[in-house]
């Protein structure tokens, strides 16, 4: 199974180099482990982040758009059990710090719209 977390920390501010450290520890770990496919930050109210809204068949742009407002961080990650992936969270807090991880199951498109 696969899943989306996002992260929000409680306190913002630029992580110190110990910091930065451990999690690039605890990336590869994961990586190697298969339990981590990919991750990386959020830019939140970013000049090039949009949202796109469509309506009565009409699209709309707003520029700066963030569906997780305070999210800083996301991983995509590999569990075989829900306990799995409730310890390779616990994990990722226990190194990245106060905060919340959302964590949301991943499907797969259905068979008639892959190609």
């Amino acid at each position: 199974m696969q899943f989306l977390a996002l992260y929000t920390a409680d306190s913002m501010g630029p992580p110190d180099a110990e910091h930065m450290k451990k999690m690039g520890a605890l990336i590869d770990k994961q990586k190697k482990a298969g339990k981590l496919i990919s991750t990386g930050g959020l830019k939140l109210r970013d000049k090039n982040g949009l949202r796109i809204r469509q309506k009565n068949g009409a699209a709309t742009i707003e520029n700066g758009g963030a569906a997780w407002a305070g999210a800083t961080g996301w991983a995509l990650l590999q569990a075989e059990t829900r306990e799995e992936l409730v310890a390779d969270v616990k994990e990722f807090l226990a190194v990245a710090g106060d905060g919340v991880s959302e964590v949301i199951e991943i499907s797969d498109a259905p068979p008639e719209m892959k190609s």
